[in-house]
């Protein structure tokens, strides 16, 4: 009976390490896997906030435009898994992160969760949270976490929901 890995990626940030780790693992397992992006809208932002930025996603709301968002990015980085032959479904929900992979994670019946980490320490680990060691504390699986390197570099769409919550 094939399980499922379920691997949250933030598509703005670096996932080479994680998808890499993942792949490989659902291939040698035979596992299929659940791509998962986690919406969460700055503090501030409404999820019915409509966007004007002139770009394709002029018109539709913060919450419209981050799913749609996030789903390209997943779909790209499916790329590794598909390639493995590695049967592959991208879901993106709204909430606060740590919560809706937990959620996501029973919800699915997963065997495994693999997610990133940056490995922060002191005061920035204090300030910025860690959203894997919550999800590391409250799930019903296992937690791989791979550590990965680089910063988040925001997409163009929440760039512009970021401004709309300075406004």
């Amino acid at each position: 009976m094939s399980e499922t890995l379920l691997v949250p990626l933030d598509h703005a940030g670096p996932c080479v390490e994680i998808t890499q780790t993942a792949s490989h693992l659902a291939s040698r397992l035979g596992d299929a896997v659940v791509l998962l992006g986690v919406v969460h809208l700055p503090e501030g932002v409404k999820p019915d906030t409509i966007l004007h930025t002139g770009a394709s996603d002029d018109g539709k709301t913060a919450l419209q435009a981050l799913t749609e968002d996030a789903r390209r990015g997943l779909e790209r980085l499916a790329q590794p898994f598909t390639e493995r032959g590695v049967l592959t479904r991208i879901e993106v929900h709204a909430g606060v992160p740590a919560a809706v992979i937990v959620e996501c994670a029973e919800a699915l019946g997963a065997s495994m969760i693999v997610m990133g980490t940056h490995g922060r320490v002191g005061l920035r680990r204090l300030f910025l949270g860690s959203v894997a060691e919550q999800v590391v504390r409250t799930a019903p699986c296992p937690v791989l976490t791979v550590r990965v390197h680089g910063e988040d570099a925001p997409t163009v769409v929440q760039e512009h929901v970021l401004a709309e919550s300075d406004g």
